[in-house]
């Protein structure tokens, strides 16, 4: 953490990115297997992974954790987590109107980033699939 005798005011840093939800979860080689993936591999998904994250919330929720995600997100919720004040980050973008988007303002709102966020009733909350097999992500 950053010096608690700093004084930051709200929303002196702005982010501006494309948010994702971020699912992490301990995974098995045969769920790998069934959408297509080996370990370690990084990629975008098309149409074997269409039901990967809901399949994985199913099958793995004992060990999921959501983060929020996306590059932008990701780099104000570091610089967020070396400063004394919450909420010195205000951090912007486009999340679905879904229980997805929810958790990822619940979870960068935790972080103490301010999110401002466009919800669109139409598209969803992107997201980001991390299986982690033995020590490979």
């Amino acid at each position: 953490m950053g010096d608690p005798s700093v004084s930051l005011p709200e929303g002196l840093l702005f982010g501006l990115g494309n948010p994702l939800l971020d699912i992490t979860a301990a995974v098995d080689a045969e769920f790998l297997k069934k959408y297509h993936m080996n370990a370690n591999d990084a990629i975008l998904g098309g149409e074997h992974q269409k039901t990967l994250s809901q399949d994985m919330i199913d099958k793995y929720q004992k060990s999921v954790e959501y983060s929020a995600g996306g590059s932008c997100l990701n780099s104000s919720r570091i610089a967020q987590w070396h400063l004394p004040t919450p909420n010195v980050i205000t951090n912007t973008g486009c999340i679905g109107d879904d229980e997805f988007g929810r958790i990822l303002q619940e979870k960068a709102r935790e972080a103490g980033v301010n999110v401002q966020l466009r919800v669109d009733e139409k598209e969803p909350t992107g997201s980001c699939a991390v299986l982690v097999t033995d020590k490979h992500r």
